[in-house]
């Protein structure tokens, strides 16, 4: 048998972990960071959107130090309303080495011209130039849809009633069809269940959508299984519910103690999630609501790991119809 040099051991191993790397998608959720907000109104735990330029420095220390990250996916909210001055701001502070995705929340859409705002203004958030718009990285597919809050479309003011315009998902429904080897991944700032109430301790519904707007999400997984994960916002909660296979996931807010974020991993083998707090890291003393620790989330809202299957009747997949 022929002996192997070093050389070429050294060269196999970096081209495996290249492959490897190539497979792999790993990248940061976070949401509902309230930019411009000073005090913030709505708060599950004490905020400080003031702080969010120290906050972000230490994201991007914690990138540096625990990547590779292929980009951030931000759930929503990321100002606290629109405005030149915090849509610069944002954008200034948002300056990371890895590329920003951002799906519009209610706070983001508080003008009459936001949306016209944010693609002409900072137009690094919105691959391909759309409010609308997916991603594709490795294993995955993530998918990106705005919710709606009122009768006039991308515009909030007071009123919370969660749609989508009419055929806004069929965008989503001919991507995951014509790529159905990837696992798939769909966010909208509103969540689409409940927090459970085993997790608060109580029994009355908390941010609990109408129930056109569950079913039309629902409806849409169940037609593509290829649907794996549904990401939201807005409720400054760590929830995570299995629900029909479908892993349903809100994250809280990145601005309030203990400033969390999640990691998502999807590899050929895998899906994994983790949420990281960054509080240790920071300079100033942060206060946190002990009557309230249900909105960290137990274990199982906070990470888990699922093994990908392959289809009935095939072998190892990259990707199919399961998990």
């Amino acid at each position: 048998m022929a002996k192997v040099s070093d050389d070429c051991l050294k060269v196999l191993v970096a081209a495996v972990g290249q492959l490897i790397e190539a497979c792999m998608t790993r990248f940061v959720y976070m949401a509902d960071t309230h930019f411009g907000a000073n005090p913030m109104g709505y708060q599950m735990q004490p905020g400080y959107p003031e702080r969010l330029p120290e906050l972000l420095r230490l994201l991007d220390a914690w990138i540096a130090e625990h990547g590779p990250v292929d980009f951030i996916l931000h759930g929503g909210d990321m100002l606290d309303g629109m405005t030149p001055a915090n849509l610069t701001g944002a954008r200034e502070a948002f300056r990371l080495p890895v590329p920003v995705h951002l799906c519009l929340g209610n706070h983001d859409l508080t003008t009459l011209d936001a949306l016209d705002a944010w693609l002409a203004g900072a137009s690094e958030f919105f691959p391909g130039g759309r409010s609308d718009y997916s991603v594709y990285s490795g294993e995955c597919g993530v998918h990106v849809v705005t919710s709606h809050w009122q009768e006039r479309p991308y515009h909030w003011v007071n009123a919370l009633h969660p749609h989508f315009l009419p055929g806004q998902l069929d965008r989503v429904e001919h991507e995951v069809a014509a790529h159905p080897e990837l696992v798939h991944i769909l966010l909208t700032h509103n969540p689409v269940l409940d927090v459970p109430g085993e997790q608060r301790g109580e029994t009355t519904p908390f941010h609990l959508p109408p129930p056109a707007f569950t079913e039309t999400i629902q409806g849409m997984v169940q037609r593509h299984p290829e649907i794996r994960f549904v990401l939201g916002a807005h409720n400054h909660a760590n929830m995570h519910v299995v629900a029909g296979g479908v892993h349903y996931v809100t994250a809280t807010s990145f601005s309030e103690t203990p400033f969390e974020f999640k990691v998502i991993e999807v590899t050929p083998e895998s899906i994994r999630m983790s949420t990281v707090a960054l509080l240790p890291g920071t300079s100033f003393a942060a206060r946190y609501d002990f009557d309230r620790t249900w909105v960290q989330g137990r274990l199982k809202d906070r990470a888990f790991v699922e093994e990908r299957r392959p289809p009935e009747g095939g072998t190892a997949n990259r990707g199919g119809a399961g998990l």
